[in-house]
């Protein structure tokens, strides 16, 4: 039978398709695969025309694409999860960090509330305007607090991204967020700040020779669901701490048990093994955070200081949205605990 040339072209692209493959699935599979897309189409062309023979090869090739995917989804995420799991796992949970491990995951926390209170605390004076960068680095405790947060992550990256890294991409990305939008010293940022984190990425895999860091910050994601959940406290911390255009008189001491009910959040978190109770502790302390936002605005004459109309001075409205955003964060943690237990009936 003379094959027509769209039909010998269908069966180069499957070929082709087929390289997309891992490597192990390809010397298995391949062969056969092809043999058996090329004697379909050509029984398909025979039998039944050239539609049929077009729609069977635009269908399999389409199929082979999801294929391929999957294979690479179980290749990097499924079986090394697998290679990871842990006795502490037998639940469906993950296996709690170290003491050790745990206070290098909580360490940003209590920097980044020491850089607030520095920086509302101490206020040097430059000479020109706009400084030089290097002088920046010693009148913005912020600065200091983004350089140790982007060198644990390439640290984190170059070494595999164990969870105790997880932060410190977070407040990265966060910093990196919240700079983009800043001027300081006459100074805009912009968005040049995420050149810092890419940079950092870049780093790893050039350390590594590889794209293996890429590859395991995804697989963290999927191994992990609550990890949004933990971003979102990350950022909610980020917005507390900070009490942005508050001028209480004793702000810093709302400053500091902001910062230890945000570490003692984060530390929990990487304490406990299961998702669930893991959420529920850091939404609990988003609602200390709220408390403690509402108390310290409440306790002062905010609104007279910039000059507002009268009104009350205790804001409840910040503890119910934040109720609504733990109750939110709760939802990948249930998810994630139903994705295990069904795993574990499976096996």
């Amino acid at each position: 039978m003379t094959v027509p040339r769209w039909l010998a072209w269908l069966e180069a692209i499957y070929r082709g398709l087929l390289r997309l493959y891992p490597a192990a699935f390809q010397q298995r599979f391949a062969g056969e695969m092809a043999q058996v897309f090329s004697a379909l189409g050509r029984q398909a062309y025979a039998q039944n025309g050239p539609g049929m023979a077009l729609r069977l090869g635009v269908l399999s090739l389409a199929d082979g694409l999801l294929a391929a995917a999957r294979q690479w989804g179980s290749k990097l995420f499924n079986r090394r999860i697998a290679m990871e799991s842990t006795r502490d796992d037998n639940h469906g949970g993950l296996a709690p960090l170290s003491t050790a491990h745990a206070g290098l995951a909580v360490l940003p926390y209590i920097l980044y509330g020491l850089a607030c209170m520095l920086a509302y605390s101490w206020h040097p004076t430059t000479s020109t305007l706009p400084p030089p960068v290097w002088e920046l680095f010693l009148k913005i405790p912020y600065l200091w607090f983004a350089v140790f947060c982007l060198a644990g992550l390439t640290v984190g990256l170059a070494n595999g991204f164990p969870r105790w890294a997880q932060p410190y991409l977070g407040w990265t990305l966060y910093f990196c967020w919240w700079w983009s939008n800043m001027t300081t010293y006459s100074y805009r940022w912009d968005a040049k700040v995420w050149l810092a984190p890419l940079g950092a990425l870049l780093l790893a895999m050039i350390l590594r020779r590889s794209l293996r860091p890429v590859v395991e910050v995804l697989r963290a994601l999927w191994q992990d669901w609550t990890l949004p959940s933990f971003a979102l406290f990350i950022f909610y911390c980020g917005v507390s701490i900070l009490f942005d255009e508050n001028h209480h008189p004793m702000l810093l001491l709302f400053m500091a048990a902001a910062t230890l009910a945000a570490a003692a959040g984060a530390w929990a978190y990487y304490r406990l093994a299961h998702a669930v109770p893991r959420v529920l502790v850091l939404g609990g302390m988003l609602v200390v955070l709220a408390f403690l936002q509402i108390w310290s605005y409440g306790t002062w004459d905010f609104r007279a200081y910039y000059n507002l109309p009268p009104g009350p001075q205790f804001d409840w409205r910040t503890l119910w949205i934040t109720v609504v955003v733990a109750a939110v964060m709760l939802v990948p943690a249930l998810a994630d605990w139903l994705r295990k237990r069904r795993g574990i009936q499976r096996t």
